[in-house]
């Protein structure tokens, strides 16, 4: 074949495709999965391959999604887009979101052509362990057991580019961490992780919560719940359980302990994480480098749709953290939102705020304090979404940093000229990702306590506050604010 595209690397022997200009290899293993009676260990590093075919994405981890997919417990797979004349080029290597539950690497607006081919950048996107496989913490059963076994992998996915890249085209000395949503929870604890800090030049988190992190004793008591709820006693029979079953009952689990999204959070274990991302940050443990944080201007919208409201389980959560606050401070909220939003879209406002938006622009304005941060928001959406009531939603974004419009929801309504703002958005949010990857800089106002300003990407750009200081005083006088600031001592 005479589009193939053979690389040594340190690790092995890796033979890939060129399409269109595009060097691509899929699913090279990055590490040794521990399966069977090995799960819940760390990974172990792998021999050196020789020819290996990278034609085709290999397995995603076992989850209640994605059933187009082939799942299987032996899911540590990387994937590598260079453009074929990349010569020690910018590195985005990317972890992809899912509440820690579900979510894979090689969905159609993860597809890393179109950074590869117009703007030259090197993108890595990874597979990791996820829910039961990579989340829950097993420690008590015995010290084999490993806690954020999933953070580990990703730490092993990074060592791993680092290593190998410049053989694809990349420059390992300017290797840029994203993740969207739980992925960019992760990488906001990257940055603080002393194995991991080597190996990264730059972050970018969009849409992560630096704050949604278990205690220790709070993962091993959900450990606890959930070999009850398979009802199982012993380590052996936790081990001897097949994969397949263990994915039937991933959902299910999230029920029984009614936390919804929230039940396969990573822990603050002491070793790989020694506490919440965010007030690492505010101790100054986070690696001194450029980041930026971005995140969409109607996130959580999504849960004005009926499913996504239950499978969040919103009315929990929220009556949960209810309860943790004085009626005045819920009241004026609720108060500021309905003025500000409407009676019929304000909900999905502060649910966005509450959960995803505030710790985020916490997290970033005490990162401003000792490093330079940019804001980023994206505030387009097609008339479908906005028909919807979805609007710019959770992880739209991410139709419009790699390129893939065409493959968004709704893309095969939208018109013409809808078609041309979805691209002229896109190229808009490119640009800037370039200039960062290229310059550590991005050449709008830093954010900053005093001056709390973001790029808000439209047709027509400006710059304005990602939620009115007003709302984010009143956020402040919550016994939400005070716990993630207390949270881990």
């Amino acid at each position: 074949m005479d589009n193939l595209k053979v690389v040594k690397a340190k690790a092995g022997k890796f033979i890939g495709i060129n399409t269109d200009g595009v060097n691509i290899w899929k699913g090279i293993k990055y590490a040794k999965t521990p399966i069977g009676k090995d799960r819940f260990t760390y990974s172990k590093k792998l021999d050196y391959i020789d020819n290996y075919e990278a034609f085709e994405f290999k397995a995603i981890c076992p989850q209640n999604d994605h059933y187009d997919y082939i799942h299987d417990e032996d899911c540590l797979h990387l994937n590598i887009w260079a453009n074929e004349k990349a010569d020690k080029r910018p590195v985005l290597f990317y972890i992809h979101g899912g509440s820690f539950m579900g979510g894979t690497s090689r969905e159609p607006y993860e597809e890393g052509s179109v950074l590869a081919r117009e703007r030259d950048v090197v993108v890595v996107t990874i597979e990791y362990r996820l829910n039961v496989f990579g989340m829950l913490d097993f420690s008590f059963l015995d010290d084999k057991f490993k806690p954020n076994c999933g953070i580990k992998d990703c730490i092993d996915a990074l060592k791993w580019t680092y290593e190998n890249i410049e053989y694809f085209g990349g420059d390992k000395d300017n290797i840029t961490i994203m993740g969207e949503s739980a992925g960019g929870s992760i990488v906001s604890a990257l940055t603080n992780i002393d194995i991991a800090k080597p190996y990264i030049n730059k972050a970018i988190i969009t849409s992560g919560i630096p704050a949604s992190f278990m205690t220790k004793e709070e993962s091993i008591s959900v450990a606890k719940k959930y070999m009850e709820y398979m009802n199982i006693r012993t380590k052996e029979e936790l081990l001897n359980l097949d994969y397949r079953y263990i994915e039937k009952y991933i959902t299910g689990f999230t029920k029984y302990t009614n936390r919804g999204y929230s039940t396969y959070l990573p822990c603050i274990d002491k070793e790989l994480i020694k506490d919440i991302p965010i007030l690492q940050v505010k101790n100054g443990d986070a690696k001194k480098i450029p980041m930026v944080v971005g995140m969409t201007k109607d996130e959580l919208c999504l849960l004005n749709l009926p499913s996504f409201d239950r499978a969040w389980n919103m009315q929990g959560l929220m009556e949960a953290g209810f309860k943790k606050e004085k009626g005045i401070t819920i009241d004026r909220l609720e108060k500021f939102y309905r003025t500000f939003y409407g009676e019929k879209a304000w909900r999905g406002y502060f649910y966005s705020d509450a959960i995803i938006r505030t710790s985020l622009l916490w997290y970033a304005e005490e990162i401003s304090d000792y490093m330079d941060i940019w804001v980023w928001r994206l505030d387009w959406s097609p008339n479908l979404m906005e028909r919807l009531g979805v609007y710019s939603y959770h992880s739209s974004d991410l139709y419009y940093i790699f390129g893939n419009v065409d493959s968004m929801i709704g893309a095969r309504f939208m018109n013409i000229e809808e078609k041309i703002d979805a691209k002229l958005v896109s190229s808009q949010i490119q640009d800037d990702l370039l200039e960062f990857l290229e310059t550590d800089s991005l050449y709008w106002a830093k954010y900053s306590r005093e001056k709390p300003l973001a790029k808000c990407y439209d047709v027509n750009s400006f710059y304005g506050e990602i939620i009115p200081k007003a709302f984010m005083d009143i956020w402040k006088t919550t016994n939400y604010y005070n716990l993630v600031f207390k949270k881990g001592d």
